[in-house]
C-alpha cells in the first residue's frame, strides 16, 4: 500500500469533490468489491457500510434520526 499516492489523490479529490461526491465514489468503490463477494456475512457488512455512510451524509446535512431507527438501521 502505497500511502503516499493514497494521501496525494485525497487531498485532489478533496478539492474537486464534495463530501456528498466522495461517498457516493466510495459507495460505488465498495459495490464494485461487494459484487466479488459469496460470502454472506460480508455483503451484510456491506449494506450496514452503505447504510452508515448514508445516514452520516443525511445527518451533515441536519437530519436528526430516531434512536431506535438507527439501531435497526446498522444492526447486524
Amino acid at each position: 500500500m502505497n500511502l503516499e499516492k493514497i494521501f496525494e489523490f485525497k487531498e485532489k479529490i478533496q478539492k474537486e469533490l464534495t463530501f456528498e461526491e466522495i461517498s457516493k465514489l466510495y459507495r460505488e468503490c465498495m459495490y464494485n468489491e461487494y459484487e466479488k463477494l459469496k460470502d454472506s456475512d460480508s455483503i451484510h457488512m456491506y449494506q450496514i457500510t452503505r447504510g452508515c455512510i448514508d445516514i452520516f451524509n443525511q445527518m451533515l446535512d441536519g437530519k436528526k434520526f430516531n434512536e431506535d431507527y438507527l439501531r435497526g438501521a446498522i444492526k447486524w
